[in-house]
């Protein structure tokens, strides 16, 4: 018999994939982020969160414009951000070592993820219209650039 035959392989590579996790962060079943912080949508989110922010900041926006408010709304509401007075909960960086360790922080994520099942990400209609006319705006801005020569 093979030390690793196809069988073996089906079952150690989602823990080692899984095993590969960061950080795990705690708190109560069903907490956490509901968008993966790490992803190209969140970081996008945060990005234009910022860049909403140093605009009403230097007075490009004004203060009351509603662009931030709802992009922070997404955030909080994905999990992303924290409400405003609120702390982080606690997390800790996982140890790997082998097989064992690795199976360990596999089941700990996928409890997390079962948890988390049910959460859905409410974002208000106006905000979605005002986010989609944002995405809208910065597909079709390098080609309003360009022709402002």
């Amino acid at each position: 018999m093979k030390l690793f035959d196809g069988k073996k392989w089906v079952l150690i590579l989602p823990l080692f994939l899984l095993g590969c996790a960061t950080t795990i962060t705690g708190g109560a079943p069903g907490q956490g982020p509901a968008v993966d912080p790490s992803s190209f949508l969140a970081k996008d989110l945060i990005a234009a969160a910022y860049n909403l922010d140093q605009a009403v900041l230097v007075g490009a926006l004004p203060a009351d414009d509603p662009a931030p408010v709802c992009v922070h709304g997404v955030l909080i509401n994905a999990g992303i951000e924290l409400p405003p007075g609120t702390t982080a909960p606690a997390s800790f960086e996982p140890k790997r070592e082998g097989l064992v360790s690795s199976g360990a922080i596999a089941y700990i994520k996928l409890q997390q993820l079962k948890a988390q099942s049910g959460k859905v990400l409410k974002v208000p209609v106006s905000c979605k219209a005002l986010i989609g006319q944002i995405v809208v705006d910065g597909l079709t801005a390098p080609s309003r650039i360009i022709d402002l020569k």
